[in-house]
Order: C-alpha cells, then sequence, then structure tokens
C-alpha cells in the first residue's frame, strides 16, 4: 500500500492472488514437489480468495477487512506450513512434475507477449468485456452481493459474479483501477497455462517429453496453421458453380494488421473466431476458468490413480470452481467428466491395470459433490434466463455445420498427433489412461451436440483441444525430432515461427488497433470527467441514471446503475424482455419527441429508487438547450448538475415511490 499507481496493485496482487492458494495447496499436498505445489497453489487461489470473501461478506465484514483478513491469515498459515514441513521424499515421485528450465522459458515469453500491449495500448485494458466487467466490480463495490446488472437497475444479475467478487476485493483494499487487476489475473492466468498442462502431460505420459509437448501444444496449437488458409477467403461464387450459374472468382483478401479483426482471419473461413490469446487480453474469467478445468482434469486423473485425500480435495473444488466462475465451462465440463467415470466403470473389466472401482467412484464423487456445492448458486443466475421472461427459445441439443466445422479445423493440428495415442490405449487396453480417452471423446462429441443462448458454444473447441493436445504431447515431440533432424535447427524455427504467428499478429493487432482514439471512455469530453466524479461523491449509491444512445460509461466512471446501459435484448443477459421494450420506450420520448413525460417518469418511479436523466450538449441541437422540455416540467423534473454542456435531471419521485427509496 506505500506504492501507487500500477506498481502498487502488482505488489498487491499476492495478497489473494498467490497466498490463499499457497497456503492450501501446501496443507493439502505437504509432500508432493515444489512445483506441483507452486502450480497447484497460484491456479487455485483467486477462487479460495473469493470463496472467503463471499463468506466473509455474507457474515457482515466489509470488503477491505475481508481482503486483509483472507490475505493476512492465509500469508501465516503457508509460512507456518513451509517451516513445519517434514523433509522427505514425495509420496508418488512419478506423479509429481519437476521443474523444467523450458518451461521456465515459455511461460514467462507468453507472460511479456501478453503483459505488453497492455503498457503500450491503454485501450488495451477497458476493451470489450473488461468494461461490463468492471461495472460489476463497482456494483459489489457499492452494493454488495448479490450484485444486480449495472446496464439494467433493479435487475438481479442473471450471469456469474465470483470473477468480479475477486477483482473487487483487490480493488478496494487500496482503491485501485479493476482494470489493472484484470490485466494480471490475465498475465498470471498464461504463466499457469502452459505449466499446467505440464502437470497434465506427466501425469498421463509421465515423461519430460510428453510433459513439454503438451504444454507446447497446449500454448501454439489450438487452430494452428489455420491461417493458411486465408486465401481462400478471396475466392467467391462456389454457390454459381455448384448451380451451374457462373464461375469462381478470385481477389487477394486484406488483411487488417492495425486492428483486432486480424483474429477472424486467422482462422478457416466460415468458422466462428477461435483464439487462444483473446481470453488472456480481455477482461474476463474464461482464461481463469480454463485452468480449473485442467486442474480438474489432473486432479481427477490422480485419483483414479490412487493419490491421496488433497488432490480429491482439489478436484472437488476445481469443479465447483468452474461452475463459480465461467457456468460455461463448469457444466460442459463437470458433466462430462462424471459420465467418463461411469463410463470406465461399466467397460473396466475390459481393460487391463484399470483404476480399482472405488478409485474412480471417488473420482466421480468428488466432480459431483463439486457441481453439486455451486448448485444454488447457479440456479439463482440461471433463473432469469427463462424463455416466458426472455423471449428466447434455444434448442439444447442441434448439430451445426458451422459449429462442425469450427471444432474441427480448431483442433485438426492436434488430432493429428492425438489419434494415434488414442488407437494404442484402447488396443493395448491401458485402464490408467483410458479415463483420459473417455473425457476427451465425451467433450468433443458434447461441442458437437450442444447449443447455448447467444452462441456460446463457441467457447466449447477449446475444452474439447486441452485433452487431445494432452494425448498427442509425446507425439507432437517425436514429430518435432524428426524435423530437427532432417532440417535442423532452421527448420525448428520455421514451424515454431508458423505455431506462434497467430499469437504474434493478435497481439500486433490489438495494439495497434486505432479504436483507441475514438473510445469515449479514453477521450472525454471537457468536463466529462468531472461530470462523473460529481456523481459518484454527490449522488445516492442507489440513483438510477438515464443516459442517451445506451451509454454504459456511468456504470464504470460514477459507478451507477443505468437505467438500460445496452442496446441490446434478453439474448445478452437475459433481460425481461417486457421490460426492454418499455424502457426503450421511456428513452426514446425523453431523447426524442418528449411529449409522454408523464409515463416516462411513472415508468421511472417502478424502481423504487431515485433516478436522474441526464443529457450532454454534444446530443442537443446547436444553440439549444439539453434536456429543455425536462426543464419546462418543474413539477417532475429539477435541475441537479449543469455545466460544461452536461445537464443532469433529477426526476421528482411520487410520494408513494419516493417512500420507498434509499440512499
Amino acid at each position: 500500500e506505500w506504492l501507487n499507481g500500477v506498481p502498487g496493485q502488482i505488489a498487491l496482487y499476492p495478497l489473494l492472488g498467490a497466498f490463499p492458494g499457497l497456503a492450501l495447496s501446501w496443507a493439502l499436498m505437504p509432500r508432493a514437489s515444489t512445483t506441483t505445489r507452486w502450480v497447484t497453489g497460484l491456479t487455485l487461489a483467486p477462487l479460495v480468495s473469493s470463496i472467503l470473501g463471499w463468506a466473509a461478506m455474507t457474515a457482515g465484514l466489509s470488503i477491505p477487512l475481508a481482503a486483509r483478513a483472507i490475505g493476512a491469515a492465509s500469508w501465516l498459515i503457508w509460512v507456518a506450513a513451509i517451516m513445519t514441513r517434514r523433509r522427505g521424499a514425495p509420496a508418488d515421485p512419478d506423479e509429481d512434475a519437476p521443474p523444467s528450465r523450458a518451461m521456465w522459458a515459455l511461460s514467462l515469453s507468453l507472460a511479456f507477449a501478453i503483459a505488453l500491449p497492455h503498457f503500450l495500448n491503454p485501450w488495451m485494458l477497458i476493451k470489450s468485456d473488461a468494461w461490463l466487467h468492471a461495472g460489476l466490480v463497482h456494483q459489489i463495490l457499492e452494493r454488495g452481493i448479490p450484485p444486480e446488472d449495472p446496464r439494467f437497475a433493479g435487475l438481479r444479475l442473471n450471469y456469474v459474479w465470483f470473477f468480479n467478487l475477486f477483482i473487487a476485493l483487490l480493488t478496494r483494499v487500496h482503491d485501485s483501477n479493476p482494470f489493472v487487476f484484470m490485466t494480471l489475473l490475465n498475465v498470471v492466468d498464461v504463466v499457469l497455462v502452459g505449466w499446467l498442462a505440464w502437470l497434465l502431460g506427466w501425469a498421463l505420459w509421465r515423461s519430460r517429453e510428453g510433459a513439454l509437448g503438451a504444454a507446447l501444444l497446449t500454448s501454439f496449437g489450438f487452430n494452428a496453421l489455420a491461417w493458411l488458409t486465408w486465401p481462400t477467403r478471396g475466392i467467391s461464387g462456389v454457390s454459381d458453380l455448384f448451380h451451374g450459374r457462373g464461375t469462381l472468382h478470385f481477389a487477394w483478401p486484406a488483411l487488417p494488421l492495425e486492428s483486432w479483426r486480424i483474429m477472424s482471419d486467422l482462422g478457416a473461413p466460415y468458422a466462428w473466431i477461435e483464439n487462444f490469446a483473446d481470453k488472456f487480453i480481455t477482461g474476463t474469467s474464461l482464461s481463469y476458468a480454463w485452468l480449473l478445468m485442467m486442474l480438474a482434469l489432473w486432479s481427477i486423473l490422480r485419483v483414479t490413480r490412487g493419490a491421496g485425500p488433497g488432490a480429491w480435495v482439489i478436484a472437488c473444488l476445481s469443479t465447483a470452481g468452474m461452475v463459480l466462475w465461467h457456468g460455461v465451462v463448469g457444466l460442459s465440463v463437470g458433466p462430462v467428466a462424471v459420465c467418463a467415470v461411469v463410463l470406465m466403470l461399466v467397460v473396466r473389466p475390459f481393460f487391463a491395470n484399470a483404476p480399482a472401482a472405488r478409485r474412480l467412484g471417488l473420482a466421480g464423487l468428488a466432480a459431483g459433490i463439486g457441481m453439486l456445492l455451486a448448485t444454488p448458486y447457479t440456479l439463482s443466475i440461471s433463473q432469469g434466463w427463462d424463455a416466458r421472461r426472455t423471449g428466447m427459445h434455444v434448442s439444447p441439443v442441434h448439430v451445426d455445420a458451422m459449429m462442425i466445422w469450427t471444432l474441427v479445423t480448431s483442433t485438426a493440428f492436434v488430432l493429428l498427433f492425438a489419434w494415434r495415442p488414442v488407437l494404442e490405449i484402447l488396443k493395448e487396453r491401458r485402464g490408467d489412461a483410458a479415463w483420459f480417452v473417455a473425457d476427451a471423446a465425451g467433450i468433443y462429441a458434447f461441442s458437437v451436440l450442444i447449443a447455448l443462448p447467444n452462441n456460446n458454444e463457441a467457447k466449447f473447441p477449446f475444452e474439447a483441444f486441452v485433452p487431445l493436445a494432452v494425448l498427442g504431447a509425446a507425439g507432437f515431440m517425436r514429430w518435432t525430432g524428426a524435423i530437427r533432424a532432417r532440417a535442423g535447427a532452421a527448420g525448428i524455427a520455421l514451424l515454431g515461427a508458423a505455431l506462434a504467428l497467430p499469437l504474434v499478429l493478435t497481439l500486433v493487432g490489438f495494439t495497434l488497433d486505432p479504436e483507441r482514439l475514438v473510445h469515449p471512455a479514453l477521450n472525454p469530453a471537457p468536463g466529462e470527467n468531472q461530470l462523473y466524479a460529481w456523481i459518484a461523491s454527490r449522488t445516492p449509491r442507489d440513483m438510477v441514471f438515464v443516459d442517451a444512445r445506451y451509454r454504459d460509461l456511468i456504470m464504470v466512471r460514477a459507478r451507477r446503475q443505468l437505467y438500460l446501459g445496452s442496446s441490446s435484448g434478453p439474448e445478452r443477459a437475459a433481460f425481461p424482455l417486457a421490460q426492454v421494450l418499455s424502457r426503450r420506450a421511456v428513452m426514446a420520448d425523453l431523447y426524442g419527441p418528449a411529449v409522454n413525460l408523464d409515463r416516462d417518469v411513472s415508468a421511472l418511479a417502478l424502481l423504487g429508487r431515485p433516478a436522474a436523466v441526464l443529457y450532454r450538449a454534444a446530443d442537443a441541437s446547436p444553440g439549444t438547450r439539453p434536456g429543455a422540455a425536462l426543464a419546462s416540467r418543474p413539477d417532475l423534473f429539477r435541475t441537479l448538475y449543469d455545466r460544461d454542456g452536461f445537464v443532469l435531471y433529477a426526476v421528482r419521485m411520487p410520494k408513494a415511490a419516493a417512500s420507498g427509496t434509499h440512499s
């Protein structure tokens, strides 16, 4: 707390981003290797911190006190565990991955690559989902848990929020910037993704070759070499050719090197955008949910092989954590893992060296209990997705050609190396690895068959990719060894460049993207930041704001809820369709003819909270007063703020509504 700005936030991050997980890891696996405990501890830390933070806030502790207590207690427990640790060999040396210089080089290189663009382009911190998640963080800081949707006042959030709680805990300790903590989490995540693949590769193949191959494939094999199909985007007239109405044409396609849209050209045409780097440079919980997925696979595999109770607890905790942090991952990986265990219990008599039924049962029980523990939370955030309220009807099971094409092309590279080990495992009836094969096949089938609202099934390919990368690890290393033998260092360098090119182009595109020059959050009008500061310090915390064009600036810059801060409908966040239409009508009138002001005030009064309407000179006709129609109705509105072309009108609530407000 003695440091200001980004250095202070970096120094603060271990308080919750390291110590709680390390304390738990040292306690659960006292005789495991240092590598294993550090990797599992750093992976578990955000999850453990968010769970303890939820418990502390539920018990009535303030956020700053909860964060400090969790960090301090965890640090003391971890130090005590280190000092009292009994020296001795690991319980099972074959299961504990050793350290690796190559892994250090890989992980630090990825961390530098992900961190650098954020220093070069400030837009990187706030882009895309990060902006919304910062709004959710401020909702937790201002109003507690469970949070309401900052874009839709009065609606309980229909989305996972433990990620936001973790960022909120860190942010409030020193009143810091939540965007920086989101970036720090991403940097740590990209370091750990390779190390978790290393643990998985070691657990499955018990060799450095298999471990390093898993790490390299996981880091560079997703959608690998699909960029070679880029020229085919210039072909047109295919449909006309097949129908006998014309010929093929080709025009060299443009490549948006200075835009984030470069991602769409790095995959196969006619497929969903799939990009490894994208989720590590966006403020979202998905990259961390991927880490928990890998940790769950590793711990379940170890339980099936007879690991101690520590592995069972980690399997249970990581399965629950996937659901808490990102339901798409948790509600796909968890059920598939349980089904794979059940399948192995059925077929285990046909496999040599198959895990004992008791071990398989314990593994399935860990995953099942983890999902069960998170069920109340899942139900609370999913109630808003009722089709009767949203008007959305999505068939959960379907076969979509675009999704199949996306899945096949994004995993094609690792499939080249995974199919032979899979056949060998099945042919040799290796029961110790058969569960992993069953899980890989299950998540692949799940990705093909299951559909989600808003095309969220596009997140499934990476889930299907990871176990395939681990299965193909040894084959990949043998293949690269053959290339080295034939083409020498030049051949390896060429292959490395081809695999790293999507990562490099993605980061270059984001870094150079001109969005930083026009984004309203980075280019405020004169006096705009003063307006937000005034709102944050001088208005009730539960005040609801209306802003033209569905702007969502107030929810982050002023930490207040919006009446409707999104132009989308129910498909994005399960907004009730009837209320969406009603609120759109209110905003259309307030920023249009203003002929139904009595109706508009009545609609705002239904929230039972103080409300205000913001007008900006930039939206008004030259020479006119912003919101002049509201100024003519002092019985309904009063001027709350009028500076620098920004006019804020407070709504005079009817007495019945005003009596229910609170500040």
